[in-house]
């Protein structure tokens, strides 16, 4: 956008009146293009106070159901936002968390999720 102003003086001055463009063009292409800019920056900063949308850090919170038993000392597997993970209990979960009981994910180890069993609410996140 910096570069445009000097770009658009050239061309209204014209190349022996090749190129010309009508100054209200030019200006009225800034304020559009500066309206755009900030509002783009406006969300920018908004943005930057919120969640993860994606990847890992999105998954912190969220809500499953086990397929396999998991315990502390064993994987299982657990079926979160329709993709089946492979978990292990967190360490203030109970030894053995059994098939068909919902979990919440509290973080990862390696490729593994660690859960802990979700309160009656089901948590944060939602069941899948």
């Amino acid at each position: 956008m910096c570069g445009l102003l000097p770009a658009g003086a050239v061309a209204f001055g014209g190349w022996d009146g090749y190129l010309r463009v009508s100054l209200w063009v030019l200006l009225g292409l800034l304020a559009v293009l500066g309206v755009l800019f900030a509002g783009m920056f406006g969300r920018l900063l908004e943005a930057r106070g919120e969640p993860p949308a994606t990847g890992f850090e999105a998954m912190i919170g969220e809500v499953g159901v086990v397929r396999e038993p998991v315990g502390k000392k064993f994987s299982g597997w657990v079926f979160v936002r329709g993709e089946r993970w492979r978990a292990v209990a967190a360490r203030d979960a109970p030894h053995v968390i059994g098939s068909g009981d919902r979990v919440e994910i509290v973080g990862f180890r390696g490729n593994a999720v660690i859960v802990r069993p979700a309160g009656p609410e089901g948590g944060p996140g939602r069941a899948s």
